[in-house]
């Protein structure tokens, strides 16, 4: 899978309202570097959430979301509307060199 592909695919998947860990991500994509996909999407302005989870055998690991719709953060701010994403929109979006590419 490329890095595009990757990120068109979580990009996808979030903005249902779903979450994922790096296991999911492994299992249903095939995608081993799941973090640095969430880092690119954030460079290009989502704002990706993190919530560090449990697991059953004790292990702490990632579970990426976007905000629901009019979710506040710590100071009280809209997360949502600071990315610039409301609903029905799907700005911002994949950078431009994905656009289009086949890579």
């Amino acid at each position: 899978m490329t890095t595009c592909n990757a990120m068109e695919q979580l990009r996808r998947h979030l903005i249902t309202g779903a979450s994922i860990t790096p296991l999911e991500a492994l299992k249903q994509w095939g995608m081993f570097r799941l973090g640095a996909r969430v880092h690119e999407l954030r460079r290009n302005g989502w704002d990706v959430a993190t919530e560090m989870i449990g697991t059953e055998t004790g292990k702490v690991v990632a579970r990426y979301s976007l905000p629901a719709a009019g979710s506040l953060n710590a100071q009280g701010e809209s997360r949502r509307g600071e990315a610039g994403i409301q609903e029905g929109t799907l700005s911002p979006s994949i950078p431009p060199s994905c656009s289009g590419s086949s890579d």
